[in-house]
């Protein structure tokens, strides 16, 4: 996990932004400091020329130009990401046994879909990202056992939902010991002909952020 701060070239050109990992980054969140543009997010399920931000918006184009390298990560000519601003850049990578992020297709069913992840999750955020639908995040904090049903929606203070904490008994998943299991057929987590990111981070870690055991 790295955290970089950097600002944007005073042109219209593409740059590269060094991210400061061994590899690299699997899921990066950006957001400009000098004005009040969206945060641009990449995660490596999605396509080389496509990014979210924290709204309820299907994928978009331009912010991100392409796929990180080892090195660096590469930006487009966009306000979000690219100006000649201040910016801030959160970037993580998958590490076996601590972290994961990738992708799921849902199936609508109560008898939800699997997604194995190597460990339990202390923390899941989960986007549909080929249609419109809610961030959400879960814990094991507030969700000591099964069926995980309190969520956090990190976007929104009001709306369909109401609030940032709240009990859903639409939205059950079970955190199990390899990874976690929707019980919903809800749109948001598992409707059919959807697709969606998640980002993980495991309860109990087998290694530590350097790889090491």
């Amino acid at each position: 996990f790295s955290i970089i701060k950097y600002t944007g070239p005073n042109d219209t050109n593409n740059h590269e932004v060094p991210h400061g990992l061994s590899q690299a980054p699997d899921f990066i969140i950006t957001k400009n400091l000098d004005a009040t543009y969206n945060w641009d997010i990449y995660h490596s399920s999605l396509a080389d020329d496509a990014y979210l931000i924290f709204t309820n918006a299907a994928t978009r184009a331009q912010g991100f130009n392409g796929r990180p390298t080892s090195t660096v990560f590469k930006t487009e000519h966009d306000y979000s990401t690219n100006e000649n601003q201040d910016y801030i850049a959160y970037c993580w990578h998958d590490v076996p046994g601590l972290q994961k992020f990738g992708q799921f297709a849902g199936n609508n069913s109560a008898d939800g879909v699997f997604v194995e992840l190597g460990f339990k999750p202390a923390i899941l955020l989960i986007k549909n990202d080929n249609s419109t639908g809610d961030w959400i995040i879960w814990d094991s904090a507030r969700n000591p056992v099964n069926p995980v049903n309190r969520q956090i929606w990190p976007y929104t203070t009001s709306g369909t939902y109401g609030a940032y904490d709240q009990v859903g008994s639409n939205y059950p998943m079970d955190f199990l010991s390899n990874g976690f299991k929707m019980r919903t057929t809800d749109a948001d987590m598992n409707g059919s002909s959807r697709t969606y990111i998640y980002a993980a981070w495991a309860e109990a870690p087998s290694v530590d952020l350097y790889g090491g055991g």
